[in-house]
């Protein structure tokens, strides 16, 4: 397999996939292809030492959540891990799923490692919910469950666009509104990898007002990319520079 090859197979985007993106976001280091290729191959190592220990510690910025704290909504992007991120929480005992889109929901390997992490911290709450049925998302929420959701896929017409690495993306602002149609808390989480170093990223709890929670959430993922840019989800970023 040649170099561009396998960038694109460990990252989504050919060598020339992720020039395009460093056009769109010119504070995203130099080699960024062959250097997010590596940094996937760590963190599939990182997460599958964990799967095999149980162990989900890292170093955690913020104010760390709890079982008791009640139901949030953890509001993510596609920086990092989202599984991770989940498993992180729920090891910390806080019945947590992610709320993912149709295309999504085909997941028989993600299956297979929620079954091995339940054999150590079985919490009886489903690892992932559909975002469609907006009403299960509303009771578990209810009944104490906590979610979390990726704020940077907007639906076209509906983005709010807020400034990434030089350039800008679309954020959704459907989390901010179903944390307070719930009345629950809404809080900026993340998991990367900063210098190699796995790292759980939690924020306070945002405002009320939907257009200053997403424009503080911004200013939360602004600042987790800028120290971990080969974290971005490429494929996910270069069709939100193209505005699709």
């Amino acid at each position: 397999m040649t170099a561009s090859g396998r960038i694109a197979a460990l990252t989504g985007l050919s060598a020339a996939g992720w020039k395009e993106l460093r056009g769109a976001f010119p504070r995203l280091p130099a080699a960024a292809g062959p250097r997010a290729a590596a940094r996937r191959v760590l963190l599939a190592r990182l997460a599958a030492r964990r799967l095999r220990t149980g162990r989900w510690g890292g170093r955690i910025e913020g104010d760390a959540p709890g079982p008791r704290d009640g139901p949030a909504v953890f509001v993510s992007a596609h920086l990092g891990s989202l599984q991770g991120l989940r498993y992180a929480l729920r090891a910390m005992g806080i019945p947590v799923a992610t709320v993912l889109g149709p295309h999504n929901l085909q997941r028989p390997e993600a299956e297979r490692q929620d079954r091995a992490f339940d054999a150590r911290h079985p919490l009886g709450f489903p690892h992932v919910l559909p975002a469609s049925a907006v009403h299960r998302l509303r009771t578990a929420l209810r009944k104490g469950g906590s979610l979390v959701l990726a704020a940077d896929l907007p639906v076209p017409g509906d983005g709010v666009p807020v400034p990434l690495l030089g350039g800008r993306v679309m954020l959704d602002p459907r989390p901010f509104r179903l944390a307070r149609a719930a009345g629950v808390a809404c809080r900026p989480a993340f998991l990367t990898l900063p210098g190699g170093r796995w790292t759980l990223t939690i924020g306070r709890a945002l405002p009320a007002d939907e257009e200053e929670a997403v424009a503080a959430f911004g200013r939360s993922l602004s600042a987790v990319a800028a120290r971990s840019p080969l974290d971005l989800d490429g494929p996910v970023y270069l069709r939100l520079a193209k505005g699709s």
